[in-house]
């Protein structure tokens, strides 16, 4: 410290900060990195007075099933603190989404999707009478990512249909994606001669359009 006053004289004086008890040694491991429906626990090693975790908790030790960066805060005895940070990574199943559910050239309901990387096979899963979703086939990696219905008759009923997904890193399967309901129309003439469509709206996509052409006799 030095300090001059009004006269100009200088005075100096300093101390000497001795660091009577060094930060607590809190220590996490390294990051990891593990397959969904598994779980780890985050241990502070030593044992301390107190603990405070960014996710709230205020335990020596904490489960971990969530892809995060974990941080706590633990003090010694003597008030003194320290923190460690760990990194957890868990493979999440990748959830498919459905691009279009649409007639083929035969008449059956079509259903394509984009493929996406770390993808071991799809299951593409149909909606049965008892309105249960099953299994109707699996599409495995490097197929063409569509499926042609054959047992379906769009011109008869609607159907509904839904992807999953098993990843090639943990052979997890993924959680359905967003269900799609094919379009079925329906024509009625009425008495006085007119036609009248009825349709259910297209499951899946917001559709603010819909178009109706009307064949000619004689042709396809």
């Amino acid at each position: 410290l030095k300090t001059i006053d009004n006269n100009g004289c200088v005075s100096k004086d300093s101390v000497n900060i001795t660091t009577l008890f060094p930060k607590p040694d809190v220590t996490l491991g390294k990051d990891t990195t593990f397959c969904w429906t598994k779980s780890i626990t985050l241990n502070v090693t030593n044992s301390l007075v107190s603990y405070k975790w960014n996710t709230g908790a205020t335990t020596q030790s904490i489960l971990a099933d969530t892809t995060k960066r974990y941080t706590v805060t633990a003090t010694d005895k003597h008030f003194c603190y320290n923190e460690a940070s760990k990194s957890v990574t868990v493979i999440v199943p990748l959830v498919p989404q459905i691009g279009i559910v649409t007639m083929s050239t035969l008449e059956k309901n079509l259903i394509a999707w984009e493929p996406n990387k770390g993808i071991k096979c799809y299951h593409v899963w149909k909606e049965n009478s008892s309105s249960i979703f099953e299994i109707v086939t699996t599409i495995n990696k490097g197929d063409t990512t569509r499926y042609i219905d054959n047992a379906s008759n769009p011109k008869s009923v609607s159907n509904r249909y839904a992807l999953s997904s098993v990843d090639s890193a943990c052979n997890n399967e993924s959680a359905l994606s967003t269900v799609h309901g094919s379009i079925h129309l329906q024509c009625i003439l009425q008495p006085d001669g007119n036609v009248q469509s009825k349709w259910n709206n297209y499951e899946g996509l917001a559709i603010s359009n819909y178009t109706i052409s009307r064949g000619i006799k004689g042709q396809a």
